[in-house]
């Protein structure tokens, strides 16, 4: 499932990532213990009995609600594996991301914590996933909880423990040893987060994957590696999860609405897609809704990327390239210099290799009109790029609050010799006019979330008398 475009930009962030769509960030590695571990008692069968747990529904959303908690005394020094399957028992859609947690603490510290993809159900759906760890020498309690972002209709779960046979002492290599020191050795070389010295956090990896079995484990190493040194946008898919991954980001038509007063309306949201028949596919989606309101020539557009919360960029680009113009809208600045993102009717690419080209045919009048940007802190990774293409277009104005800023950093994909997929945040933004941006992107015009963002868009087209008109 290799992607044949060298670059695309994704959402991954600390946050956001445990309410919306998955893994959330590991608590700091405690140092490893200095001795080999003694094996503790073999009790893994007795503590892997399945574990029934029925949700009813909840008042809002919530955090860090246990749904099973272990005496780690027999898991020390052991792989553990904790299978959470769950079941939506009501009518209505429900989503949790389960989290994995070392001795929690009452005021919600934990000596250790990682995540999973989030189970989004439909109705009656079933689904599961694996939270797994290396159990230090030391730890306590081992807790498996659930997260959501709104309150759930109803779930029946089922908690299964597996543990290794085997002791390991910290950081002791692993099955997956070759792949660990692949990824390893890949990020550091190209990261922008990685620290001039990665020794400890080379150390914090071997640790993680201490007695890593499969890609998965190695998967769960590095994003506590990469999240202990603060790289909260970086991410390692195995071959196996890329089918979750493209399913959480799977494209949503673009929605396009013609106003009161000649204003045309675009808004699109997070889309990303597993080969470029999907992409080009998403481009000229993109193009066929702007067309029909560009022939009524509206008088100003609105863009709204409140929900546009990371995916692929060059998509809407080359898709909406009579919105941002052509030429030189923007950059990659990078460790060794600056990549220009080029646009021309219908295509997008950086420095001159083409990323996505849907032809010129069929292509709306260039519109160089008022334009107005939507914007809120949903806005993240590839959507904030997106917003970054537009700033420094004449006659351009941003409304909402600031966004992510978290992942306002270009992730550049490598496949491994495994075939996963190690996403590294290598490059940051720079627009048109040249401006770097590393943070949050801040609006000319801060309004309240809902309909006063539009509201104050169009009020701004229609004065004509707007900056930069």
């Amino acid at each position: 499932m290799k992607f044949e475009a060298p670059l695309e930009y994704f959402l991954l962030t600390g946050l956001a990532l445990t309410l919306a769509a998955g893994r959330v960030p590991a608590a700091e590695a405690a140092p490893a213990p200095p001795a080999t571990p003694a094996a503790p008692p073999s009790g893994c069968a007795e503590l892997g009995e399945p574990r029934q747990v029925s949700l009813a529904k909840t008042g809002g959303p919530f955090a860090q609600k246990p749904i099973a908690s272990y005496d780690a005394y027999a898991l020390r020094g052991r792989r553990i594996w904790i299978h959470i399957r769950a079941t939506n028992t009501s009518a209505e859609p429900a989503s949790i991301s389960p989290i994995l947690r070392f001795d929690p603490k009452p005021d919600g510290s934990v000596s250790f914590g990682q995540g999973q993809w989030a189970l989004n159900l439909a109705p009656g759906a079933s689904d599961e996933r694996v939270l797994r760890a290396y159990a230090l020498p030391n730890v306590r309690v081992v807790e498996a909880t659930i997260s959501s972002a709104a309150a759930i209709p109803g779930l029946d779960l089922a908690v299964t423990l597996r543990c290794s046979e085997q002791v390991y002492a910290p950081g002791a290599p692993s099955a997956r040893e070759a792949l660990v020191q692949e990824a390893a050795d890949l990020y550091f070389s190209r990261a922008l987060h990685a620290p001039e010295n990665s020794q400890e956090a080379r150390q914090t990896l071997a640790l993680r994957a201490t007695g890593a079995e499969d890609s998965q484990d190695v998967a769960d190493a590095v994003t506590a590696m990469m999240n202990s040194v603060g790289d909260w946008h970086s991410y390692f898919f195995p071959r196996a999860e890329l089918p979750i991954f493209y399913g959480n980001l799977a494209p949503q038509p673009p929605q396009a609405e013609w106003l009161d007063g000649g204003i045309a309306l675009l808004a699109l949201k997070a889309a990303a897609f597993p080969d470029r028949d999907g992409l080009l596919a998403y481009a000229r989606a993109i193009r066929a809704a702007i067309a029909p309101l560009a022939s009524r020539h509206p008088v100003g557009w609105i863009l709204d990327l409140r929900d546009f919360g990371g995916g692929d960029m060059w998509s809407v680009l080359a898709g909406a390239s009579s919105l941002v113009g052509v030429g030189e809208v923007g950059a990659f600045s990078t460790r060794t210099g600056r990549e220009r993102w080029i646009v021309s009717p219908g295509r997008s690419a950086v420095d001159g290799v083409s990323l996505a080209d849907i032809g010129a045919a069929d292509e709306p009048a260039a519109f160089e009109g008022p334009l107005a940007v939507l914007q809120g802190p949903a806005t993240a990774s590839s959507g904030e790029t997106v917003a970054v293409a537009f700033h420094g277009r004449p006659r351009t104005r941003f409304f909402g609050a600031p966004t992510s800023g978290i992942t306002n950093t270009g992730v550049r994909q490598h496949i491994l010799s495994d075939g996963s997929m190690f996403g590294i945040s290598e490059v940051e933004n720079v627009d048109r006019v040249g401006h770097l941006y590393s943070g949050a992107l801040t609006p000319d015009e801060a309004t309240e979330p809902g309909d006063a963002g539009r509201q104050a868009a169009r009020a701004w087209i229609q004065s004509r008398d707007g900056p930069g008109l």
